[in-house]
């Protein structure tokens, strides 16, 4: 029964092959306008739920007191110290300059600490650094004890043995702008990083801060995308296509199968990440795993069936006999296969963490796209290759076959 409702199914998913490829193309077209409405995320924040006590306690805080959202400069001099008058000049300059930050509300360093001293009957308040050049060295060791053993400074604006100096600058972001704002001020920082360390050789300037955490989070985000998702797809299609050159005996027709590959790869991951926009998703750090995840999926369904179909094509079948027959020995498989992985990635709906959620989902998704694509887009496109396929009068002593027996008649040699 199974044997007739697959090959029936086979047959009619063949004779309408053009109403299969308009199908798919509205889903992936519909699918491919959600990736305009994905937009990257520059918060911490995300990977805490709304509701999560240990948010709205730290929500509470900055409520009631100030955010916390800050830039962290760290001044590395190229002597001992930062007191001596040329280093604190530098320190004093990268100060001042530091409030031109965009959306910068306060900077604090030991420069501008405002030092407090007794005269008599008067009390006199004025920068701990002030036009360091002109400062003498009773004054610049004043400067040195002074931060040293203040507990607002120590540990938190000099390091106590004075190698490290720090400023902090306070950034107060827009409401609605943070996506924007995160990374105009630190580019702004960065600017400014690289113009004192040329401007004054030996010296560095190290950047950190909570605003720069968030946006090293986007920034690795867009590396991975852009970087680590293309080079996995490309070591896993020229794998792919050495293989399948092997299986199908022809170039051609090995390159026809891979491009058929890429194309449900494609697919899937755009119905993946679409749907992901459309359902309103924000592109974090987890879900950028998501294409990834896709792409194996996708490629292990594609070579099931692939495979199969060449194996029967040497065999002597037709092109569209082979597909038929290969469509009803991997359905089961392929389905179980998918389905079982669709489970997994959905029990990722059980963590606290919003983002695994959406890997999760979206993962599904796209996982479930790419088994629907491969049991349809997959074999029309294969009914349209071009491209002859070497029979082969005894087609289970292909290379690949030879070198199973090998592996399992010398099993100590090889374990």
């Amino acid at each position: 029964m199974y044997v007739l409702f697959m090959t029936a199914a086979a047959q009619f998913l063949l004779r309408f092959r053009w109403l299969v490829l308009l199908a798919t193309l509205a889903w992936v077209g519909f699918s491919a306008v959600g990736l305009s409405r994905l937009s990257l995320s520059a918060d911490l924040e995300v990977f805490f739920a709304p509701d999560d006590p240990e948010l709205a306690a730290y929500d509470a805080v900055r409520n009631t007191y100030s955010r916390d959202d800050n830039l962290f400069l760290v001044l590395v001099p190229d002597g001992p110290t930062v007191f001596s008058t040329a280093m604190l000049a530098v320190l004093e300059e990268l100060t001042d300059r530091a409030w031109a930050v965009p959306h910068s509300t306060r900077v604090d360093s030991i420069a501008n600490y405002q030092h407090t001293a007794a005269d008599g009957d008067d009390l006199s308040v004025r920068p701990l650094v002030e036009n360091a050049l002109s400062m003498s060295p009773e004054q610049v060791a004043l400067a040195e004890r002074v931060a040293t053993t203040e507990p607002l400074l120590l540990g938190r604006l000099i390091t106590p043995s004075g190698h490290m100096a720090a400023i902090n600058i306070s950034i107060h972001l827009p409401a609605g702008q943070r996506q924007t704002a995160i990374p105009e001020a630190v580019e702004a920082v960065r600017a400014l990083r690289d113009e004192f360390e040329a401007k004054y050789p030996g010296i560095e300037v190290l950047l950190t801060g909570k605003i720069a955490g968030n946006n090293a989070f986007t920034e690795a985000s867009i590396y991975d995308l852009s970087h680590i998702v293309p080079l996995a797809l490309l070591v896993a299609l020229g794998c792919i296509l050495v293989f399948l050159c092997l299986v199908s005996g022809s170039p051609v027709v090995g390159l026809g199968a891979t491009l058929a590959t890429i194309l449900v790869i494609l697919c899937s991951v755009i119905v993946g990440m679409g749907t992901a926009g459309w359902l309103g998703f924000e592109v974090t750090p987890p879900l950028v795993k998501a294409p990834t995840v896709i792409l194996t999926l996708a490629v292990a369904d594609c070579l099931h069936i692939l495979v199969n179909t060449f194996q029967a094509r040497r065999r002597g079948l037709d092109r569209e006999a082979a597909i038929v027959a290969s469509l009803r020995l991997n359905f089961r498989a392929v389905l179980l296969t998918s389905l079982t992985t669709i489970i997994g990635f959905l029990a990722l709906n059980f963590s606290e963490s919003p983002p695994f959620n959406d890997l999760g989902n979206v993962s599904a998704i796209g996982v479930a796209a790419a088994w629907v694509f491969s049991i349809t887009l997959l074999p029309v496109v294969l009914s349209f290759m071009p491209g002859a396929v070497p029979v082969q009068a005894n087609a289970g002593q292909g290379p690949l076959v030879r070198m199973a027996d090998l592996v399992l008649s010398r099993p100590r040699l090889f374990s």
